[in-house]
């Protein structure tokens, strides 16, 4: 019995863990295991009887202290997976940052008080640090392309008529989504959660938060029927919208409860070694000084096949790693396992694994030699069988080069763009236009001297709000000549909403262009030409209404009639030649500085002349005079109200609301009319842009509200509508107060 618990104090040890004890209140060291000097580079006698203050200083600041204080004043476990800390691992006063998955426990008297602690650790930097570069490399592929291995709903809180968020529908999932529950997106996209998920009416107190709160929020949930962990992260998108993402932590649960096995198996101490060995997943052997096995654990037992009966007294290595995977012999005096006992040194790698069945598989090791008062006692070998973290790495590689082959075959010219505005990636196209290797410089050569300046000042301000934008830009070719371009990019964004990359590309519209100025300029020389003809028949009309007798009824109801035609054709060139100006930069304004209340009420007066059937509701003013150029803005007002009062027919209202913020000027046009369906909204403000299923009963251009984005935008403001289909629409534009520099 004696000789056992002598080799199971010699085992704790040589454990392959790093372990070390502590005493009183100041932390005093009265055991340093080996694997705990060497994973230091320190002796023994370099922690006996010191403070772990001594010992580490670097530790000041940190939080580790007040750690160790906590532990040892109530009691309580401490764990901790990939703790961070820079400290001096060699003892040579340089700092570097290290990472540990360790515990605390107290150390007990019979008497149930604390006497000290005892600790575990494990140095997983190199782990994380390969992790950490794997990810770094699959990111500059993966943002190429919207791709999480994340499950993903997007979703909109439904409420009940006392505004109660009461559940929600599902408006988009994910792949991994659908991976992850098994539901098919066509069974639950536009369904209400309860309808899909009865069991979960408990988290729409949470969806409910996030939305009414507009914060995050983080849980955690076991699904039984899956056997699955998941963490569960609700973030606010916009209004009544939020985004779900499901994580696979099962893994992390699995460790997490096998550390607590860990910490348990620590609070009795005489089981210290059989809870180390018995509740991992790394496989564990010991070898006496001859090289013959003498103990393996569980995982070492599933990992080769065989039991500890069939090696024990054996040579692990004529059974386990005997042969290459190409079926040639390993000889022993090559083994770097077996060379760590002889050369008095930690062996750490890769190799292959020979099962008892037969069969190759990868494994990663460690084996580091046993002494005991400098006399060789054997090895600890830690074996961890990598079979899937190679198929993970190959499948990351063929991924990123899937990534890669595609952004190669498309016919744009793809970029990424770091967080601090670099370019780091460039497909070959770049190189294909304009005979430059580097991207960046083939950049600058491309730019175009007059969009250069336009262009930076527009990235300033998108790289700043985060968000997406397109732009249209000249770029020269290896052959000098300037080609047109439509730029367009997006950010990409990490779990916590940081900007981490912009991607986008550049496709050649120069054709495109060509034909839009051609068709600009015989719009612009047609309604020009027609301008004459048009004032011509204007004034016959006057004419013929002048001489017709107030007795001819039908002949002067005919007049009338053609007047009102004739000043609709006259709307419409002026419209054109507008458009033909915008095109061309010669849209004129005159600034001056004008009683806003005033514009506001002849542009009401205007329209309400016009259209007897609605009444126009105005409420609101503006307390300060306005600069900018008051006939384009009462333009732009004028088309919005005629628009409102065009598109709702059966409705006999229209309302304004003017507000002024500080110094800026806020009005809204609202309707209840026929309203827009969600996915016009943004392309109404497009040149010739008409709603398809209002083009036949509705008459027009489409260029009124292209015109008017124009010239809200020139003056520094900003032209937006919100709407819903079947329950009218408001348009929105804001204006600085006072701006009489317009946007160039």
């Amino acid at each position: 019995m004696e000789t056992i618990l002598q080799s199971l104090q010699n085992i704790f040890q040589n454990a392959p863990a790093a372990i070390a004890a502590f005493e009183g209140p100041d932390h005093e060291y009265i055991m340093a295991n080996v694997a705990y000097q060497k994973q230091y580079n320190r002796k023994e006698s370099d922690f006996l009887g010191k403070r772990l203050r001594d010992v580490f200083p670097e530790f000041e600041g940190t939080g580790t202290f007040e750690i160790f204080d906590n532990v040892y004043n109530t009691g309580e476990t401490y764990t901790a997976n990939e703790y961070a800390v820079m400290m001096d691992v060699d003892n040579n006063g340089i700092l570097s940052k290290r990472y540990f998955h360790f515990s605390l426990d107290a150390l007990k008297n019979e008497l149930n008080e604390v006497i000290g602690i005892i600790g575990m650790a494990y140095d997983i930097t190199e782990q994380v640090e390969a992790r950490n570069k794997i990810e770094e490399s699959e990111v500059k592929y993966r943002t190429l392309f919207f791709s999480i291995d994340q499950g993903f709903t997007l979703c909109e809180l439904i409420r009940n008529k006392e505004g109660k968020g009461i559940d929600l529908t599902i408006l988009e999932v994910n792949p991994t989504y659908e991976k992850q529950t098994g539901v098919p997106k066509e069974m639950v996209i536009g369904k209400p959660l309860m309808q899909v998920f009865p069991s979960l009416d408990k988290w729409m107190v949470i969806y409910a938060s996030v939305v009414d709160d507009q914060r995050p929020v983080v849980f955690e949930h076991y699904f039984e029927d899956t056997d699955r962990w998941f963490e569960i992260k609700a973030l606010p998108i916009e209004k009544e919208k939020f985004a779900v993402l499901f994580t696979d932590i099962t893994e992390r649960k699995k460790n997490e409860e096998k550390t607590r096995e860990i910490q348990n198996a620590l609070r009795h101490q005489k089981e210290l070694l059989e809870s180390i060995t018995a509740n991992t997943e790394m496989a564990l052997f010991l070898m006496d000084e001859k090289q013959y096995c003498v103990y393996m654990n569980e995982s070492a037992e599933i990992m080769t096949g065989f039991t500890l009966e069939e090696l024990k007294g054996k040579q692990l290595h004529y059974y386990v790693h005997h042969s290459y995977p190409d079926g040639s012999a390993f000889p022993l005096e090559e083994c770097p396992i077996d060379q760590a006992l002889p050369s008095q040194s930690k062996m750490k790698g890769e190799e292959f694994f020979v099962h008892k069945n037969g069969s190759f598989y990868p494994v990663a090791f460690t084996a580091s030699p046993i002494t005991h008062n400098g006399i060789a006692k054997g090895t600890v070998i830690e074996v961890r069988n990598t079979t899937e973290e190679k198929k993970k790495q190959q499948e990351l590689k063929e991924s990123e080069e899937r990534f890669r082959n595609l952004a190669e075959t498309l016919p744009q010219m793809v970029w990424v763009i770091n967080s601090e505005g670099n370019i780091e990636y460039g497909s070959k196209n770049w190189k294909e236009y304009s005979g430059i290797d580097d991207v960046a410089e083939a950049w600058n050569y491309m730019m175009h001297p007059d969009d250069r300046d336009r262009l930076t000042t527009h990235w300033n301000q998108v790289f700043t709000s985060g968000k997406g934008y397109k732009y249209e830009i000249r770029l020269k070719n290896k052959e000098g000549i300037y080609r047109w371009f439509y730029l367009i990019g997006g950010p990409f964004l990490d779990p916590a909403g940081k900007v981490i990359k912009w991607v986008g590309s550049l496709t050649d519209i120069h054709e495109q262009k060509l034909n839009e100025e051609r068709k600009d300029e015989f719009i612009s020389i047609a309604s020009h030409e027609m301008k004459t003809p048009l004032t011509t028949a204007k004034a016959y009309l006057q004419m013929l209404e002048l001489s017709v007798n107030e007795s001819e009824e039908d002949a002067k109801l005919y007049v009338k009639k053609a007047n009102a035609s004739v000043n609709r054709l006259n709307e419409l060139i002026s419209e054109l030649l507008d458009v033909s100006k915008i095109r061309l930069g010669k849209l004129n304004y005159n600034i001056s500085t004008f009683n806003f209340n005033e514009m506001i009420e002849s542009a009401v007066e205007s329209v309400q002349l016009t259209s007897p059937n609605h009444k126009i509701i105005k409420t609101g003013k503006v307390n300060d005079e306005v600069t900018g150029d008051k006939a384009r803005l009462q333009q732009v007002l004028i088309n919005l109200l005629t628009n409102a009062v065009k598109y709702s027919p059966y409705a006999a209202k229209v309302f304004i609301l003017v507000e002024q913020e500080m110094d800026v000027i806020k009005v809204s046009v609202k309707d209840t009319g026929i309203g827009i369906a969600q996915q016009s909204v943004d392309k109404i403000f497009e040149k010739y842009h008409r709603v398809e299923e209002n083009a036949v009963q509705f008459q027009g251009l489409g260029v009124g509200l292209y015109i008017s984005y124009e010239i809200i935008q020139r003056h520094n403001g900003k032209l937006w509508a919100e709407s819903e289909l079947g329950k009218g629409s408001t348009f929105y534009f804001t204006l600085p107060l006072r701006s009489n520099t317009l946007i160039l």
